[in-house]
Order: C-alpha cells, then sequence, then structure tokens
C-alpha cells in the first residue's frame, strides 16, 4: 500500500512535467542512471548542452526521468538540468543563427541585386528600344518634314500656277461673258429681224397677191376697154357715114 501511494505521488509529480525539455547543465558529463538515486547503475553519460525531454519528475527526490534523442530513458538528477541550453550552446546558436540569417540576408540582398540589376537591365533594354524608336520616328519624321516640305513647294507652286489659270480663265470668262451677252443680244436682234421679216414676207405675199389681182384686174379692164374701144370705133365707123350731111360733090363737077 505505502508503494501504491509512493508511486500515484511520484505519477502526480510526473504529470506536470510532461513534453517538456530539458538540458543538460553547464558540467562536463554527468549520468543517466536506471533509477532515481545514486545507487542505480549508470546507463549513459550525457555531455554538457545534451537536449533531453523530460518524462517524469520526483521533486521529492530531486530526480527527473528523462528521454534522448536516440530514445534511450533514464534518470538524472534534476539539478543538472536547465530549461535553456548552456551559454555555450546559446552562443554557438545564436552564431549559427547570425550566419543564417546574415546568409538568408546575404542571399535575400543578392537576390535583391540580381533582381534590381535585371530590372535595370531590362528598363536599359525598354530604354534603348524606347530610344531606338524614337530615333526611327525622329528620322521617319524629319523624311516626312522633308517630303511636306517638298510638297508645300511644289502645292505653292501648283496654287501659283491655278491662281494664274484663274485669272486668265476669269478673263476669258468675263469676255465669254461679254461675247454671250452680245450673241444674245444679236440673238433677239435676229428673232426680231426673223419676226419682221416674216411679216415683212406675208405683206409682201399679200402685196403680191394684190398686185396679181391688181394686174389682172388691169388686164381684164383693158381687155375690156380695149374691145370697147374697138367695138365704139366700128360703131363710129357705121354711124358717122349716115350722120354727115349730103354736099354736092364738086370734085364730080370738076
Amino acid at each position: 500500500m505505502k508503494k501504491l501511494l509512493i508511486a500515484i505521488l511520484l505519477l502526480g509529480s510526473a504529470l506536470p512535467a510532461l513534453a517538456q525539455t530539458r538540458y543538460v547543465s553547464d558540467v562536463l558529463t554527468i549520468y543517466m542512471r536506471s533509477g532515481p538515486g545514486l545507487n542505480y547503475s549508470i546507463k549513459k553519460s550525457l555531455k554538457s548542452g545534451t537536449e533531453l525531454k523530460v518524462v517524469s519528475v520526483d521533486k521529492a527526490a530531486g530526480w527527473t526521468q528523462v528521454r534522448a534523442s536516440n530514445g534511450n530513458e533514464g534518470w538524472v538528477l534534476s539539478r543538472q538540468l536547465d530549461s535553456q541550453p548552456v551559454a555555450r550552446d546559446r552562443i554557438a546558436y545564436i552564431q549559427r543563427d547570425a550566419k543564417t540569417r546574415i546568409a538568408a540576408a546575404e542571399n535575400n540582398a543578392k537576390a535583391r541585386i540580381d533582381a534590381a540589376e535585371q530590372r535595370a537591365k531590362s528598363q536599359v533594354a525598354d530604354i534603348q528600344s524606347d530610344l531606338n524608336g524614337l530615333q526611327t520616328t525622329f528620322t521617319r519624321t524629319r523624311q516626312q518634314l522633308n517630303t511636306t516640305t517638298s510638297a508645300k513647294s511644289e502645292v505653292d507652286s501648283n496654287l501659283q500656277r491655278l491662281e494664274t489659270e484663274n485669272a486668265a480663265l476669269k478673263r476669258e470668262l468675263d469676255q465669254i461673258k461679254k461675247t454671250a451677252g452680245r450673241a444674245i443680244q444679236l440673238s433677239e436682234d435676229n428673232k426680231q429681224l426673223t419676226d419682221q421679216r416674216t411679216k415683212l414676207e406675208r405683206e409682201l405675199r399679200v402685196e403680191k397677191q394684190a398686185t396679181s389681182t391688181l394686174r389682172s384686174r388691169a388686164k381684164r379692164d383693158w381687155f375690156l376697154i380695149g374691145a370697147g374701144v374697138i367695138v365704139f370705133g366700128i360703131l363710129i365707123g357705121l354711124i358717122a357715114p349716115r350722120l354727115r350731111p349730103k354736099r354736092a360733090n364738086n370734085w364730080d363737077a370738076l
């Protein structure tokens, strides 16, 4: 019964210590024993800074049951354990961590520098490409400007020629307008003359017809008059001898 009580006490005292990590204190070497006491056999010697996992703790006896990284379990004096690595290991850890951090920083810096160099090279290439494009654009623009200047000169020359031709055409148009005005006036005069001619031709035809009628009538009248004169002469010739008195024919007496 006493042993059971002691076991329960040991178990109760060991429960809070489970899953804790302890380190061999800053001494040269300690010993892992098979039980919580110096009378137990030594299972293994442990160097300073060795990492151990706490299995249980016997606070009354001052011993701690631990497990090494290789799985071996045993008991060591609790006063020979520390909750932190020894100074030497902490310094080594700090040095390793510092080296790791420095190496990481150097790698990070190198990567950033390489990335910056790549970006710079890319930007330089882009700038060079843009510069080449601008140079090409400038050359093309200059050529276009020269072409435009030449075209402007040609346009100015053509414009001057067109202005001269326009002035000549205006003068010709004015002359045509004048000629057209005279032609229109002549056309109107010609129309009036044509109308007058038509009128005169109609009047002439009427006069010709009247003249022909008068001539026919005159011929007829003259014919009648001539016939009347002839008839009258015949009548006179027949009547006149009878109208003269009879006289002695002196001639007969002679």
